[in-house]
């Protein structure tokens, strides 16, 4: 399908993509808005949710907001749509920051667990105690 588009439009590259050159963004009043906003919400150290339709810009203002910030104090997350608990919306946030989420064991579960009188059982009995 790619190749087929590159030749009928006689591209040698897609024009648009994840990988467009900060020198290639045409800066419009909307650009310049959201960057405004996303700078304010760095300075303030905030966090931000960037979110709108596939192929809006949100990785284009998130890549020219970031560009000359530091690396090791600053970092994105970028989440997918199909995140519908908060569970899950903190168990990526954590991922994001490199971060192994906690396990979280079911009320049954524990419930068995701490009826049980397996070795096992016993063993995560004494882990839930620390």
């Amino acid at each position: 399908m790619r190749e087929a588009i590159l030749t009928h439009y006689g591209f040698s590259h897609l024009p648009f993509g994840k990988d467009i050159a900060e020198s290639t963004i045409f800066p419009t009043e909307e650009l310049s808005r959201t960057a405004a906003m996303l700078e304010l919400g760095i300075e303030s150290e905030d966090v931000m949710l960037l979110s709108g339709p596939i192929g809006c810009g949100k990785s284009l203002i998130i890549r020219h907001g970031l560009t000359g910030l530091d690396t090791n104090r600053y970092q994105p997350i970028y989440l997918r749509g199909n995140i519908s608990t908060e569970g899950e919306l903190v168990k990526a946030l954590l991922r994001g920051m490199k971060i192994e989420p906690p396990r979280m064991h079911s009320r049954a579960a524990i419930r068995r667990i701490a009826t049980s009188d397996t070795p096992s059982a016993r063993q995560s009995r004494h882990s839930f105690r620390r």
